[in-house]
């Protein structure tokens, strides 16, 4: 067996059929679909037995309710491939996804392999429109060994690819040989799993073509959701991105220019954190008090100075928080929670050209 694409799956009756059908038409045939079931309480563990029967690729694994991480790192203990990749099971892919990227590993004999990714949104009728891609460049890139990953780590950084694993196929072996796993994080997890097999990893490859699809609006959507602690969530996730680039480099403090990126990423979420606190439904005084916190942050003031590369409307956003004045900041929380629910398509071009 050479690939094993593991789909951990919770409460997807909606979509999980069609996404699984779409996911099964793949032209490279040496895969094992294993669907670890994470304890739903919806029809989709039927639907997952149903298919399992139809195919004889597939594997369903039954476990209690966890998340995601768990789930995932179930499939890992059962996976059979040489190769593993993990789908999300909502989206959908191209039919020549697994092939080109198995070929161009085999080919190179690389630890990581990856192609760009279609951002997508479900408008009111259904239908799928593409919004934005992410790719890492227009043509094929191989980084044979470390010292080139370590030469193009930002720029990894700058087209996020170490952001999304569902784009990507991991040489099993670096990952059982280095004990590399999800961790149990509530937001973060495919970064943080990212960040460990790219430290360890000796060789990775990119393909241009954009074979994932990836849609982000759906009903229940974690990306629709208010998230409680989102900002202090965000500066653990930041200390550990520091960590990640000092372990790379081997060096006690971070390179300016690696300072540069790690503080303007920060404040991107940052940025973030004061919409999700529009979300927060609860009281409007917390509402005040927390986007009163995340401006007052010295970490952020830092974070802001340091960050050089901002581009125009980041700017202007940063004006009121430059100032430290709560009364503007939440004025700009409340207009891009606006601008999010009543233009989401408009909202998400804007968010990956920041």
């Amino acid at each position: 067996m050479k690939v094993s694409v593991i789909i951990p799956i919770y409460n997807a009756e909606n979509y999980l059929e069609k996404s699984l059908n779409n996911y099964l038409q793949q032209t490279y045939k040496d895969i094992e679909f294993i669907l670890v079931d994470d304890g739903s309480t919806d029809g989709s563990l039927g639907i997952c037995e149903k298919v399992e029967k139809e195919y004889s690729n597939v594997v369903v694994v039954k476990k209690e309710n966890g998340g995601v991480s768990s789930a995932r790192n179930m499939g890992l203990t059962v996976s059979n491939g040489t190769y593993v990749g993990f789908f999300d099971a909502d989206d959908y892919v191209d039919r020549s996804m697994i092939e080109t990227l198995i070929t161009l590993a085999e080919k190179n004999n690389l630890d990581i392999v990856g192609c760009g990714i279609a951002m997508e949104l479900e408008d009111e009728e259904g239908n799928i429109v593409r919004q934005s891609e992410i790719k890492y460049d227009n043509h094929t890139v191989i980084l044979p060994d470390r010292e080139k990953i370590k030469d193009c780590m930002l720029s990894l950084w700058e087209k996020s690819v170490p952001y999304n694993i569902v784009n990507k196929l991991y040489r099993k072996q670096l990952l059982t040989f280095n004990s590399i796993e999800f961790p149990a994080l509530n937001m973060g997890e495919d970064l943080h799993f990212n960040m460990q097999a790219m430290l360890k990893c000796e060789s990775m490859g990119i393909v241009p073509d954009c074979f994932y699809h990836y849609i982000r609006n759906r009903s229940g959507a974690a990306t629709n959701k208010y998230v409680e602690n989102w900002f202090s969530i965000r500066k653990e996730e930041n200390g550990r991105i520091k960590d990640f680039f000092i372990e790379l480099f081997n060096q006690t403090t971070l390179p300016l220019e690696i300072e540069e990126y790690v503080s303007r990423r920060f404040v991107n979420r940052a940025i973030g954190c004061l919409e999700n606190e529009y979300r927060n439904k609860t009281s409007n005084h917390r509402k005040n008090v927390a986007i009163k916190d995340i401006v007052e942050n010295s970490e952020l003031q830092k974070a802001i100075k340091s960050g050089k590369k901002y581009s125009l409307k980041i700017k202007l956003i940063l004006i009121p928080i430059r100032l430290k004045s709560v009364f503007l900041t939440t004025i700009m929380a409340y207009l891009m929670n606006q601008v999010r629910d009543k233009f989401p398509r408009f909202f998400e071009y804007m968010k990956y050209r920041r």
